[in-house]
């Protein structure tokens, strides 16, 4: 699933990283939909909110980051999501609980999954979305770069404890 993420979005960040913006657009390798998620992130790289020229349009990286993940959850991982729930077997059954009860952030004041949605199903795009917009993407936007960067790097230590949590509990 990462890998995916990673084949989606890595190709995009680096000719971002390299082009720009406006090079980026002009080089015919992004659709609409995605140029535009990429220049509210922009915005947000200039210093904040910037307006189109037409006026209308404030870019915002609230605004990116809430596009980027609904592709990222509603259509890369939806497919591998889908597989996981749709499994007829006590193991994949097992695999679907263990991921709702160890599906967390390193974002603090973030609930985990199972607490923001106790009988939910993390393998459901429905609630999975709910909660990241409900809760992680209202959090993240209010993080700093700092903030942003520290929260990367707890992510993987909170993931590895709920894991030992769960395992426990399984035995």
């Amino acid at each position: 699933m990462a890998k995916a993420i990673f084949f989606d979005l890595a190709w995009q960040h680096e000719l971002y990283l390299a082009c720009g913006i406006k090079a980026y657009y002009n080089s015919g390798k992004l659709s609409e939909k995605e140029y535009i998620t990429w220049k509210h992130i922009d915005g947000y790289a200039e210093g904040g909110a910037t307006v189109s020229q037409a006026g209308k349009t404030a870019y915002r990286t609230d605004t990116g980051a809430s596009r980027m993940a609904d592709h990222e959850q509603n259509v890369i991982l939806s497919p591998y999501y889908k597989e996981f729930h749709d499994r007829d077997d006590s193991w994949f059954m097992d695999i679907n609980l263990t991921l709702s009860m160890v599906a967390a952030v390193g974002i603090p004041g973030v609930p985990t999954f199972a607490e923001s949605n106790p009988d939910g199903d993390v393998t459901i795009d429905a609630d999975r979305w709910t909660w990241i917009r409900d809760h992680v993407l209202p959090a993240w936007t209010d993080l700093s770069p700092k903030e942003r960067k520290d929260s990367c790097d707890r992510d993987l230590g909170i993931l590895q404890d709920n894991i030992r949590y769960v395992q426990g509990r399984i035995n």
